[in-house]
């Protein structure tokens, strides 16, 4: 059975189903409503709630921005503050060595004497894993805070003028280099 025309629920009356827009959830996959009771309403609709326009805001000035910026940015530190001071934290935990080194280019920036990025293995295979201070051998199993475990010591300290270069660097125990720093 070919269903050729349809009833409009508006003004009830029998059109065809060209005079229906098509839609896949309706009766017969067509709108209840026939075109022009469709427009008709859209138009009543469109009297009834009239378009308004937003009003635009007005742009503000890059120096406005940037003190909004700032507020949001301090509110924001405030919020998480704890929270990144717990993860800096963690971060210092898991990472002694990679702390070590940004303290070292750190250091060498502040002094403004030349450095390189060390990597404390290159200098403790290069040296034998023997402290150069006390020139007892370091066990390579130990991990930080043991004050057997291996540090970077500065030949010449980046305070006296010392650069941060495999040249002016030598593998010490931690305990031996942190005696050495304090005399």
């Amino acid at each position: 059975m070919d269903i050729q025309e349809k009833k409009c629920s508006r003004c009830e009356q029998v059109k065809q189903l060209s005079e229906f827009a098509p839609r896949k959830e309706g009766r017969l996959g067509r709108m209840s409503q026939c075109h022009e009771c469709c427009r008709e309403a859209i138009r009543l609709y469109r009297i009834k709630n009239p378009y308004t326009p937003k009003p635009k805001r007005a742009k503000k000035s890059e120096a406005e921005l940037k003190a909004i910026s700032k507020q949001y940015s301090k509110a924001h530190y405030e919020r998480n503050k704890k929270r990144k001071n717990e993860l800096a934290k963690l971060w210092k935990q898991a990472n002694p060595e990679k702390l070590a080194d940004y303290n070292h280019v750190r250091r060498a920036r502040k002094y403004k004497v030349a450095y390189e990025r060390i990597d404390a293995l290159v200098v403790a295979n290069r040296d034998n894993w023997i402290c150069q201070i006390c020139f007892e051998p370091i066990d390579s199993s130990l991990t930080y805070p043991n004050q057997l475990y291996r540090s970077v010591d500065h030949i010449i300290p980046l305070s006296k003028g010392g650069t941060h270069v495999y040249e002016n660097v030598q593998i010490a125990h931690l305990r031996c280099n942190t005696i050495k720093a304090t005399n």
